[in-house]
């Protein structure tokens, strides 16, 4: 994918030094660009719901054309994740899905086991020239149970509501038992998702504009 973009004249400079100039300009790009959204983390309000805004260099038509291509790449199962594509408006949404083994819903003393969920969220793009909007909204949950068979060691996975997601975020959060792990764990899948695209979004810039 190629966009008509202004490029700079580098005329003037001798083609020795035009690689290292390149490469240095990059790398000053990516870096600032996650250290930005790196920064400045993410706050959830009681719906476990947040929105950021990104800065880039592109326009918003460019923009909206490289998220999709992001997710084309990298979500699987695609086509039935995604929620809406409106080049017109360079507005695009898919659903993508997140699990933290490592941190139980809720704990079965009686039967050994421990509750855990799977959470499932809309991702909602606008975008504009030189910047775009992320909004993560429509948290849902299904939930299974692991039960440690310590004689073989094996993880015996049962799913407890179906393949829908049906549990609200305010029920989840409120019967979690270390609410500060989930609200960490939360900070850094969706900073680490909107880090990843500013990085594929930087790329994409540079190789358009080489």
């Amino acid at each position: 994918m190629c966009f008509s973009k202004e490029k700079t004249n580098f005329a003037h400079i001798k083609p020795k030094n035009k690689p290292i100039m390149k490469r240095t300009l990059i790398f000053i790009l990516l870096s600032s660009l996650v250290l930005s959204v790196k920064g400045q983390g993410l706050t959830f309000d009681e719906n476990g719901e947040t929105e950021k805004v990104v800065e880039t260099s592109s326009t918003a038509k460019e923009s909206y054309q490289y998220i999709k291509m992001y997710f084309v790449k990298n979500l699987p199962n695609y086509k039935e994740e995604l929620i809406e594509d409106d080049s017109t408006r360079c507005h695009y949404a898919v659903r993508v899905a997140h699990e933290s083994p490592q941190i139980p819903y809720k704990r079965s003393e009686s039967l050994d086991m421990d509750q855990f969920a799977k959470e499932y969220a809309t991702l909602v793009f606008d975008c504009k020239d030189k910047r775009f909007r992320i909004k993560i909204e429509n948290i849902l949950y299904d939930s299974y149970l692991i039960s440690w068979m310590k004689h073989d060691e094996r993880n015996v996975r049962k799913k407890l509501n179906g393949p829908i997601p049906n549990i609200k975020y305010i029920n989840y959060y409120s019967s979690c038992a270390d609410k500060e792990a989930i609200e960490n764990d939360r900070e850094k899948f969706y900073g680490d998702v909107i880090n990843q695209l500013s990085i594929f979004i930087t790329k994409e810039i540079n190789s358009d504009n080489f």
